[in-house]
């Protein structure tokens, strides 16, 4: 045997020193491949069967964390006229709110009662009177798209009235969203009329 033919004995069985020796010097190199090779088998185990589709599952079952949890009627709400036709309406203004209080968007339904209330602060609801009620859907793309104001981030609606309230009458407005679970929010609101609804004062002609 040639020294060439010892040198590849040597190599190929290393003396317990010279193995040491090596394992010590490369240390780093074995760790890095002690750890690559634990997570790439850890994530073939843990990978389920059918991928991506268990992971929807997962996420679609749990609520969505900005999903609205409370509502407010906007001070902007009030009773007034249409611009075009002159006819009185209430211009309603929703926000619709996450769990940390932030203004967000929702689907459900809507629904706005309009009640005259007694002036006496003892006098319960069951005194109310209603006025008006009217269902509003916000089911769809198209309906958020509609009514969702970006500038005053309110959901608005024009709702029409079929005769002007009284303008002595103390109005409130209670508001109801209904989300798809079956979970309601509400809200409510005194509501005032703008002055385009107060009659405009008629001039007496003096007699002369």
């Amino acid at each position: 045997m040639n020294w060439r033919d010892e040198s590849v004995v040597r190599l190929l069985n290393p003396s317990p020193a010279r193995l040491t020796l090596i394992i010590v010097k490369h240390r780093a190199t074995f760790l890095v491949l002690i750890i690559s090779l634990s997570v790439s088998g850890g994530c073939d185990m843990a990978q389920p069967k059918g991928g991506a589709q268990l992971m929807s599952a997962d996420v679609g079952a749990t609520e969505w964390p900005f999903a609205p949890a409370a509502m407010r009627i906007h001070p902007f709400t009030q009773i007034t006229v249409d611009a075009e036709t002159g006819s009185p309406m209430l211009d309603a203004h929703i926000e619709l709110l996450d769990q940390a209080g932030d203004v967000t968007k929702g689907i459900g339904t809507l629904r706005f009662e309009l009640v005259s209330v007694s002036d006496r602060a003892s006098a319960s609801a069951v005194n109310d009177r209603r006025i008006e009620m009217w269902d509003v859907a916000l089911e769809t793309l198209d309906d958020n798209l509609q009514h969702f104001d970006r500038i005053t981030r309110t959901y608005g609606f024009k709702l029409k009235l079929n005769a002007p309230p009284d303008n002595k009458a103390r109005l409130r407005l209670h508001a109801q969203f209904t989300k798809p679970t079956g979970n309601r929010l509400t809200a409510e609101m005194l509501v005032k009329s703008s002055k385009r609804t107060n009659p405009a004062p008629t001039e007496s002609a003096n007699d002369n």
